[in-house]
């Protein structure tokens, strides 16, 4: 996987001055290259299982969760959950 850039170097994304009004600080930011790979990080077994490549539109149920208060479904505001490594 390509080298990550530091949150203070990064170009603020948009929508980061929003994201830190939630609590999401700057070093929480990183760059991640296009030639890498990306692990789907989801249910693949459950009545709320979705698709590997469908966004998660009910929420906030997490930390970094985009959606609205209150919890609910949230069309236009959804989530996919990635990672670069598997650790066992």
């Amino acid at each position: 996987m390509g080298g990550s850039v530091s949150g203070a170097d990064a170009p603020a994304p948009s929508g980061r001055r929003r994201a830190s009004h939630h609590g999401i600080r700057d070093n929480e930011y990183a760059l991640i290259s296009t030639a890498g790979m990306l692990w789907r990080v989801h249910r693949t077994t459950s009545s709320h299982a979705l698709a590997w490549d469908e966004l998660r539109t009910y929420g906030p149920l997490l930390r970094f969760d985009p959606h609205p208060l209150p919890r609910g479904d949230h069309p236009g505001h959804g989530v996919w959950c990635g990672a670069t490594d598997v650790h066992g």
